[in-house]
This record gives structure tokens, C-alpha cells and sequence, in this order.
């Protein structure tokens, strides 16, 4: 169980992480709590797995990095033998066994994200795992607008259901940034936990051959131009008090596409929204991510984006297990090498 200042203090991890050199003293005041103290319960969070990932959180795409989400149809009876053959791949950062309904369409279980330097290993990994399991029934569901990314839990209950703005305007969508090898040096050492200490970004700097002063500032730039999406904690919400997550599949007129991927967006229980390709067998064109205390807080979140949309084709997959959920790796390309 987290106390009020457990959460006070987990609020400010994700939302408010300063970019100082002792930034956990700075928690510390902002917690009124001592620096001590903060250390103490970051360290054990950390330990815990309550703080899966402390540090920058990279957009893939900025980096040159191309992702995929895919859907698996695969028998209850393989399903042990399949994902540890797809959670082999490093570029699968996530795989998520979701309860399912009987059914055509509604019988892809297995959905997970490869990840890859260019789209051919991408599709390479892709054609390797099919022919390795004999499991050929996958979607490949490339996102073709974002609307939102925003994985922080509302721990201290001050937003409702639905955020105030009655749109959210979709966030820019830029190709590959362009970015030097000291850049790259950055986001290598970057691909080490921030350690509970004193001085975190000390080590950090240090391997990438920056003073900290300089690696602050580098980070700030890197932050302002959407390489790092957000700099903070990413929580296991599962024990911050968010036990049910499932990812909502919405059949949407193309032509209110853009206009529903706003309003979906605005709902504060929504950390995720997308518009990804359709097939024959798959209508479903809008995606969310919808978190809560219950499959019934869920549903309720569901009912409402319904009535605000007035889209009542949809289909809500629980997340039965958790298989694989990982940061990726991000290394330089090799003609920074």
C-alpha cells in the first residue's frame, strides 16, 4: 500500500523531474520530505519494480528507429512455446497476452512491438518468427497518426475520467532527427538506469564524455526538439493501484478519423492513442490504452469516449499477462561507429 506521501512523491517523479544535478534534493523540498529519505524510497521502488525506468524516455522514430505493433492469433495450447520464440528478439520491447472473444475477427491474443533500426529488420524479424512458429494469422498494424503517449498515472486522483479540454491537439509527427555522436554517446550512456545517488547524472556524463553541466543541457535540447519524449519515472501500474488495463479497438468512419482521435485523446485515462491500418478482417482503426482500479472502471471509461464520440463499434482486450515489457537499446547507427 502507498501512503499519500508515497504518491506525492511518485507524482513528482514522473511529472516533475528536475534537470539539476542534484535533482533529488529538489524532490525532497518540493516532497518535504529529506533528501535522505527520497533516496531511500526511490532505491527500494526501483528494487520493488514500482519504478520500472527512471531516466529519458526516447521516441523511437526521432532516434531512426523504425517500431510495429502486431497482432498473433495463436492457439491457447502453443502460446508458452510461441512468445518465448517472439520475447527472444530484442527488438520486442513489449508482448502482452490479451483476453480475447470468440470469434472472427476477435481472436488475435498475442499483441507485441517489434522494433527495429530500419523497416527491413523490422519485417525480416517479422517473416523469421512466422516461419519459426508456423503462426502465419498476424496483423501488422503500423500507426499512421499518434494523438497521444502520455504513460503518467494520475496517483492523487486530481483529474477525473476526462481531461478539461474537450480536444487534444495531436502532437507533431517529425521524421529522424539529426544528431552527432556526441549525441549518440548521450543516449548510449542514457541506456543505464539513473541510479538513487547524490549526483545521478555524474555517471551518465561521465560516459558519454560530457561534464554534467553539459549533458543537462544537451538533454534539455534533445527534450525540446522530441527526441526524449519526457524525462522521469515510468511506474509498474499494476502497484500504483491500477490493476486493470485494456487496450480499447474502435471501427471508425474514415472521415471522422482525425475528429474522434481528438476527443478520445482528452480523456485522462487514456495514456495512448493511435489511428493504424485496417484490413479486410480487421476494421478497427482508432486504438487506446485505457487504465483503471477495475475491468469495470474500464468499461465505465469505454461507455463514456462512446457516448462523447458516438462510436458503438468497439471491442475492449484486457491484458491477461504481461510476457515481456522492456526499454529497448538504442545504439548509434553504424556510421556513427
Amino acid at each position: 500500500m502507498l501512503s499519500l506521501e508515497d504518491k506525492k512523491l511518485l507524482d513528482l517523479l514522473q511529472k516533475k523531474f528536475p534537470l539539476v544535478p542534484r535533482p533529488f534534493a529538489v524532490l525532497a523540498e518540493q516532497a518535504g520530505l529529506s533528501e535522505e529519505t527520497v533516496l531511500k524510497k526511490v532505491a527500494e521502488w526501483q528494487q520493488a519494480g514500482v519504478v520500472r525506468r527512471l531516466g529519458p524516455v526516447f521516441d523511437s522514430k526521432r532516434l531512426g528507429y523504425q517500431s510495429l505493433l502486431v497482432a498473433l492469433a495463436c492457439p491457447k495450447s502453443e502460446l508458452e512455446w510461441v512468445s518465448a520464440i517472439i520475447n527472444a528478439y530484442p527488438g520486442v520491447t513489449h508482448n502482452y497476452l490479451r483476453e480475447v472473444e470468440d470469434g472472427w475477427p476477435l481472436r488475435y491474443n498475442l499483441w507485441f512491438t517489434m522494433t527495429g533500426a530500419s523497416a527491413q529488420e523490422v519485417e525480416e524479424n517479422l517473416t523469421e518468427i512466422a516461419k519459426l512458429t508456423g503462426q502465419d494469422d498476424l496483423l501488422r498494424l503500423p500507426a499512421h497518426t499518434l494523438y497521444k503517449i502520455r504513460v503518467q498515472f494520475d496517483l492523487l486522483g486530481n483529474q477525473g475520467q476526462q481531461a478539461v479540454e474537450s480536444k487534444f491537439t495531436p502532437p507533431p509527427n517529425p521524421g529522424p532527427a539529426t544528431l552527432t555522436q556526441q549525441d549518440w554517446a548521450l543516449i548510449e550512456a542514457f541506456q543505464e538506469e539513473l541510479a538513487p545517488i547524490t549526483e545521478p547524472f555524474q555517471p551518465i556524463a561521465a560516459a558519454a564524455g560530457l561534464e554534467s553541466a553539459e549533458l543537462l543541457d544537451r538533454v534539455k535540447e534533445l527534450q525540446k526538439n522530441g527526441v526524449i519524449r519526457r524525462f522521469g519515472a515510468t511506474l509498474k501500474h499494476y502497484a500504483v493501484g491500477f490493476g486493470s488495463n485494456a487496450m480499447g479497438v474502435w471501427a471508425v468512419p474514415k472521415d471522422r478519423e482525425n475528429e474522434v482521435g481528438q476527443i478520445m485523446a482528452s480523456f485522462s485515462a487514456v495514456s495512448h492513442c493511435y489511428a493504424r491500418s485496417t484490413y479486410a478482417q480487421w476494421p478497427f482503426n482508432l486504438y487506446t490504452m485505457l487504465h483503471s482500479d477495475s475491468r469495470e472502471g474500464c468499461w465505465k471509461i469505454a461507455a463514456e469516449i462512446a457516448e462523447a464520440t458516438g462510436v458503438s463499434d468497439y471491442h475492449l482486450l484486457f491484458t491477461v499477462q504481461e510476457l515481456k515489457k522492456e526499454r529497448m537499446n538504442y545504439r548509434a547507427p553504424r556510421r556513427h561507429n
